[in-house]
């Protein structure tokens, strides 16, 4: 039972049969009912008062259904449903002060210790440093991307969460799986390496590079298993998550600072150009298809490689502020 699907039931946001699903849920264990008092309790004792307007609470209501995870239930008995719009308010402040909800997984998450500190670490700028977690894991995050963990692990598992972008190098345990929470799907891996790239309103992608990685969308009704050189998309748009050959050679580029360019079309070189160097690089539409590039660039700047292709494949880059134009 996922804390976004509590959330509605104690918001009185639920269907009828929803809410017959939820009934059914407390009387299967009363570790279930024990559970939905630590989650109410939780917002009553920790959620500041923040007075909304009806405009705002809807608006946090929807970044509340985006970051809520799924979680295991183990501990919970009452099925206590009495509040009123300062419950929504109370719920939508949990957005507005940020890392409310990096405290509400490390708090409730599955046999976590409740008293471990959560650290929040931003990238404000590629980390050239592995940032080195408890159990003696690996991660490296690219620019704006943030990675909540806790100082310690808990016993039964190993529970991040990540925004933006990170490469992942996890040391195997197979008592306690590491599962990477993000805002779209979680990925539970044992012992391996993995890129996760979020797109924002538009794609969540899972590359792995070494072992063994699940993938599952939050509601745990779309599942794909992932080995080397495989990757999963999740398409925010349809909510289909599929599992393809990894094709892309770049994808590591923002860590390695190296491009490889193999039989490349003119599409596929402005495409790694512009997710590499965050600049929108384009050509014209007839030389998308044209060309079959091939060279390796380590550590070059984008005008050292504009001069190359242009040399190469007798074209012309026109750069203008953010934007370069291939002709």
């Amino acid at each position: 039972m996922s804390i976004e699907f509590l959330i509605k039931y104690l918001m009185q946001q639920t269907s009828e049969a929803e809410n017959k699903q939820i009934e059914d849920w407390l009387q299967a264990n009363q570790k279930n009912q024990a559970y939905l008092n630590e989650l109410q309790g939780w917002f009553e004792k920790d959620a500041p008062q923040i007075h909304l307007t009806d405009e705002e609470i809807a608006r946090d209501w929807q970044k509340v259904k985006a970051q809520a995870k799924e979680k295991p239930t183990n501990n919970v008995h009452n099925k206590t449903r009495k509040m009123g719009r300062w419950w929504v308010t109370r719920i939508a402040a949990i957005i507005v002060i940020g890392a409310a909800i990096g405290l509400l997984y490390t708090n409730l998450s599955n046999n976590e210790q409740g008293t471990e500190a959560l650290v929040i670490t931003n990238a404000k700028k590629l980390n050239k440093q592995a940032l080195v977690l408890a159990d003696g894991s690996k991660v490296w995050l690219n620019a704006g991307s943030r990675l909540h963990y806790p100082k310690q692990f808990g016993q039964n598992q190993r529970l991040v969460r990540l925004q933006g972008e990170g490469f992942f190098e996890v040391q195997r345990d197979e008592d306690r799986p590491f599962k990477v929470l993000t805002d779209k799907v979680n990925i539970t891996v044992l012992g391996t390496s993995f890129n996760i790239r979020q797109q924002g309103n538009i794609s969540t992608q899972v590359t792995v590079n070494s072992g063994k990685v699940a993938v599952a969308t939050q509601d745990q009704k779309q599942r794909v298993e992932l080995v080397k050189g495989e990757r999963s998309d999740f398409n925010v748009q349809n909510g289909q998550l599929t599992k393809q050959t990894n094709r892309d050679l770049n994808y590591l580029s923002w860590k390695t600072n190296t491009l490889v360019f193999k039989k490349a079309t003119m599409g596929q070189i402005v495409s790694d150009l512009s997710r590499h160097f965050n600049m929108f690089v384009d050509c014209k539409p007839e030389l998308r298809q044209k060309f079959s590039f091939n060279g390796t660039f380590k550590t070059q700047s984008l005008d050292k490689i504009l001069q190359v292709i242009e040399l190469t494949l007798d074209v012309k880059a026109t750069k203008n502020g953010n934007t370069v134009l291939i002709r």
